[in-house]
């Protein structure tokens, strides 16, 4: 009798984990050029990678991540099919910046990113408090932010060319402009698609209670929706208030300059759909072009919940 040989036995190949891997290159669509680029050296932002330093990062699959800390000047890459979440704010280290790209023309196309600040002090994505040298730049992806205190997209500079920008501010924070106590703060948009809703005292896009803010607009779709108790909807936040940064204790004030685009703006409590807060001063308003619908209301849209976060101080 002879044996029959023994069954081969093969061994599925076991997938090891995509780590952050360094050196790839990426490509990314640039608004101002209107071409695809490609980054090189670009790291994989995976569920561990929470630190960006200088240099160029793209999200892989659909990591989430508690919190990140930015440092020096940074390039975000949200290619297609990705989707990234960030429970705890992107921090933005004062005298750094991070740039937002998206994969192609089309922003339905980008991938996703999706943040919530978790301290008071925290901004959705920016600097909290007193953070006037940061610069936020948005050229594509699909980007909802958050915060619980402050602003959603904050904290010095913002300018956004391209992509779709969901913004809520949280307890006396802005949609889209400046951190609490920022001695001032400029937001520009050039194009894309922004819906802005400001916090307590707070304007959709442009300035809170305590700081000065300039806004201009050369393009893009922008809804933006005031607060509650007398902000307004693009400009300054409700009255006059003293603070470390705005020693002088003068009014709240905003320069908005419209040269085009669609624009809605809704004031909330007294305030102007597009100006001053009430009981602060009107700033400057110059419209040029575009289209514009302005709404000044009598009492205060239901804004994001005015009780008073109880969090931790600045964020690393």
């Amino acid at each position: 009798m002879t044996e029959e040989p023994a069954p081969e036995v093969t061994e599925e190949p076991v997938e090891e984990p995509e780590t952050a891997a360094v050196g790839s290159a990426v490509t990314y669509y640039d608004p101002g050029t209107g071409a695809e680029k490609t980054a090189r050296n670009v790291t994989r932002v995976t569920a561990d990678v929470t630190a960006w330093t200088q240099g160029w990062y793209e999200v892989w699959g659909a990591p989430t991540l508690e919190r990140v800390s930015v440092q020096g000047n940074v390039n975000l890459i949200l290619s297609h099919g990705t989707i990234l979440t960030v429970t705890g704010g992107i921090t933005v280290a004062d005298g750094g910046s991070l740039t937002i790209w998206g994969s192609d023309e089309n922003y339905n196309d980008d991938g996703e990113l999706t943040v919530t600040g978790a301290d008071r002090y925290c901004a959705g994505i920016g600097t909290g408090r007193g953070g006037s040298n940061v610069k936020i730049t948005v050229n594509g992806g699909t980007i909802t932010a958050a915060s619980r205190g402050v602003a959603g997209v904050g904290g010095g500079t913002v300018t956004i060319n391209g992509g779709v920008v969901t913004a809520t501010g949280g307890y006396k924070g802005v949609g889209i402009g400046a951190g609490i106590n920022d001695a001032s703060a400029t937001v520009n948009i050039n194009g894309g698609v922004v819906n802005a809703t400001g916090g307590n005292s707070s304007a959709g896009i442009g300035g809170d209670a305590y700081s000065k803010s300039t806004v201009t607009i050369n393009g893009g779709v922008i809804k933006a929706t005031a607060g509650r108790n007398g902000a307004a909807g693009i400009g300054s936040g409700y009255g006059s208030r003293r603070s470390i940064f705005n020693t002088t204790g003068g009014p709240s004030s905003a320069t908005v300059i419209i040269n085009a685009g669609a624009v809605n703006a809704a004031g909330g409590g007294g305030g102007a759909a597009i100006g001053g807060g009430n009981y602060g001063t009107g700033g400057a308003v110059t419209i040029n072009g575009g289209t514009v619908k302005a709404t000044a209301r009598r009492t205060s849209a239901p804004g994001p919940d005015t009780a008073k976060p109880r969090c931790s101080s600045t964020a690393a």
